[in-house]
């Protein structure tokens, strides 16, 4: 017998996935007086005759870690970590106190699972050695649903070789802005930086999908700038990787979902080898029409140059031309975008089946 408990919502994937398969299982109470380990070891002592399963959030699990005994529950129960777009998270941990983060994981005497959605880097791996990661299907696809997009592109006049849109809050989109700056190529695009997030939506938003729509979308945020794919040959595109220096963390997000729902080509500025790993997603990259050589550098100084000298190439050669070699590929991932948009809850529940059986043969 197994006795699960989560602190996860009713309305999250997971749950969702449980009530479906009409798989037991209860909340975690939360009472903010009582150490989380105190509350887990309760849970663990009123079940003696079962297998007992704690599954987390990262805000929780890091909290129970940092705040527990040496001698702590995650010997007694299994606890798995599993949140969402968790890769931004353990690298600005690492970023921010390397010193915290090494405590935490030497605190991880049993080893715990991470059920993630992306593929963690070997500096991720390395420095977090006392977690045990494994991938689930999830790519955004729930948050993001881009299939209607291409019917509201209007390419007209191309009035700028390229366009980004930005958020620069961390030293490589710093280093990046820099430098397309310091080489002249920001007069060459359409670009919106900004230096918080707010939520707000850009400003062609309302005229571009109407108020009603933005205003009960539930991420305006992440509705692509029309106008700008409308007056450009592609976009620089910057994941929401790349925190942490030679990393090669994996992640799609909305952030390159939405040049393939717009069949656009586009640039990456992110991690060393996110193409090729785009690849193994059964997407193609723009290899022989656009230098893509950047993306095996390793040395993230080395490869914001390379990002830049691509672009240049781009634009001497003339955008337009590039533009119109790419289209065939653009086609193939919008193509494979759809049919992983039509089937990605199948194969997320699949992973999650997969997933409970390996560790709780349920």
């Amino acid at each position: 017998m197994v006795k699960i408990y989560t602190n996860h919502s009713t309305h999250n994937l997971i749950c969702e996935y449980l009530n479906a398969r009409d798989i037991d299982f209860d909340f975690i109470s939360n009472q903010p007086e009582i150490p989380k380990h105190d509350q887990l070891d309760h849970y663990v002592k009123n079940n003696p005759d079962e297998k007992v399963f704690f599954l987390v959030t990262k805000d929780y699990f890091i909290d129970l870690v940092d705040k527990m005994p040496s001698n702590s529950v995650l010997e007694r129960a299994t606890v798995v970590l599993y949140d969402n777009d968790m890769e931004p998270y353990w690298s600005q941990m690492i970023l921010d106190d390397i010193d915290r983060v090494k405590r935490l994981n030497a605190k991880l005497t049993a080893k715990v699972v991470a059920f993630v959605d992306y593929k963690p880097g070997k500096v991720v791996r390395q420095i977090w050695n006392n977690l045990h990661f494994e991938r689930f299907n999830y790519t955004n696809f729930y948050q993001f649903d881009g299939s209607f997009l291409g019917t509201l592109k209007n390419k007209g006049k191309v009035e700028k070789d390229y366009f980004y849109t930005v958020i620069a809050k961390n030293d490589f989109r710093k280093q990046m802005l820099a430098r397309l700056e310091s080489k002249g190529l920001v007069s060459k695009s359409f670009n919106l930086q900004k230096v918080s997030y707010t939520n707000k939506p850009f400003e062609d938003l309302y005229q571009s999908y109407g108020k009603l729509y933005v205003d009960t979308f539930n991420w305006p945020a992440a509705l692509p700038p029309l106008t700008f794919y409308n007056r450009t040959n592609f976009e620089l595109a910057f994941e929401c990787l790349g925190l942490l220096p030679n990393d090669d963390s994996f992640h799609i997000t909305e952030k390159v979902l939405k040049p393939i729902a717009l069949k656009h080509p586009f640039v990456m500025a992110t991690t060393p080898n996110f193409l090729s790993q785009l690849k193994q997603e059964g997407f193609k990259t723009f290899e022989g029409i656009i230098d893509e050589s950047y993306d095996l550098e390793y040395d993230t100084t080395k490869r914001i140059e390379m990002i830049c000298e691509s672009i240049k190439k781009i634009t001497d050669q003339g955008s337009d031309h590039i533009y119109e070699k790419c289209l065939p590929i653009c086609q193939h991932n919008y193509d494979v975008y759809i049919s992983k948009l039509g089937s990605y809850k199948a194969k997320l529940w699949q992973d999650f089946g997969n997933f409970f059986k390996k560790y709780l043969e349920i």
